[in-house]
């Protein structure tokens, strides 16, 4: 089984993901990927290059990411190259990935950590999608804690994104992350559990 979990900023996505890995979960974070698929002599990398100019690489030949933020920070149309670069690369790598392990353990449950799951078109992959989610002024104040921005800086950042009850019509589970810990995690381990059963016993 394929779980696509995703979330708005802030709403508790990589907490839930941490969780489900604990649990047993294959986990693979599309972050991750992301930074594999831009090292040095890969394909990725030398189109962002062509795209972008030389100045994003470090003397050394790697991916400059500061550099790479600064030149599609506020730019939509660098924003949206950047995008059609590397999205379609992680979710092929995620493809592979996941069609491995599911060769050698088909009765896992494997989860795509995808922020952009459904911005991307990856959930048309999935099994479920499984959405995290608060309220925005939870997450206001998540993003101004952990990030120590402004008030504006952070509904800046919220308003970029796909706006949360968007993201909802997409959703197979919902899990609310408006409490504390303990109460996230008996949603993830219930859930969990349905998702193990119905692999086990499928219809």
């Amino acid at each position: 089984m394929r779980i696509g979990l995703t979330g708005s900023i802030a709403a508790g996505k990589s907490t839930v993901s941490k969780r489900l890995a604990a649990l047993g979960a294959h986990v693979l974070d599309a972050d991750i990927v992301a930074r594999e698929i831009v090292e040095p002599g890969t394909q990725s990398l030398f189109l962002l290059t062509e795209a972008f100019g030389p100045e994003i690489l470090t003397p050394g030949g790697a991916l400059n990411r500061g550099a790479l933020a600064a030149r599609v920070f506020g730019d939509a149309d660098a924003l949206k190259t950047l995008n059609a670069i590397t999205h379609p690369l992680v979710v092929a790598r995620m493809e592979e990935l996941s069609m491995k392990w599911a060769a050698e353990h088909p009765k896992d449950v494997v989860v795509w950590d995808m922020a952009l799951l459904i911005e991307c078109g990856a959930w048309e992959r999935m099994d479920a999608i499984w959405l995290v989610t608060a309220n925005e002024k939870t997450r206001l104040a998540r993003i101004m804690a952990r990030d120590g921005c402004t008030r504006e800086h952070a509904l800046a950042r919220m308003a970029s994104q796909m706006p949360q009850e968007e993201k909802l019509r997409y959703a197979s589970v919902v899990i609310s992350n408006d409490g504390d810990e303990t109460a996230l995690y008996q949603q993830v381990d219930a859930c969990y559990a349905a998702a193990c059963m119905a692999v086990e016993t499928p219809v």
